[in-house]
């Protein structure tokens, strides 16, 4: 729906941004948990605990689809109406919330939060614009 918009060279350079600055803020979130920590069981969890996945790149998709088309409604379940605007907060709150519940909050949370922000500032701030500009 966006390498349309944007090209695919515009696409691939969102893409390894949106996910290397989600990447980035895990890695300095989990740094940071752990050097907070006393040695102990929960250290070695920080240690050990598995990072990975597409959160923060899906986020950060959510956010170009929702600033090319703000005002598009979308339909969640057949049963909720959204406008394309909300959609990124939704995801990022119920991934982020459910992430916690099940005791992966420092795992998803700082790839979800990092990767939907650069997409955001990517967007705002970076992107190539008509005329030449940014």
């Amino acid at each position: 729906m966006l390498e349309p918009l944007w090209g695919t060279t515009e696409w691939a350079r969102f893409l390894i941004i949106a996910d290397a600055a989600g990447s980035v803020s895990t890695m300095a979130a989990s740094y940071l948990a752990f050097s907070a920590t006393a040695a102990g069981p929960v250290r070695a969890l920080l240690l050990h605990t598995p990072r990975h996945g597409a959160a923060g790149l899906v986020a950060a998709c959510l956010v170009g689809v929702a600033q090319a088309m703000p005002d598009r409604e979308v339909t969640l379940a057949q049963v909720v109406k959204l406008r394309m605007k909300h959609v990124p907060g939704l995801y990022v709150g119920c991934v982020g919330v459910g992430a916690a519940l099940v005791g992966r909050g420092l795992a998803i949370s700082p790839l979800l939060f990092g990767g939907a922000a650069a997409g955001w500032v990517y967007l705002r701030f970076f992107q190539a614009r008509e005329g030449g500009g940014r």
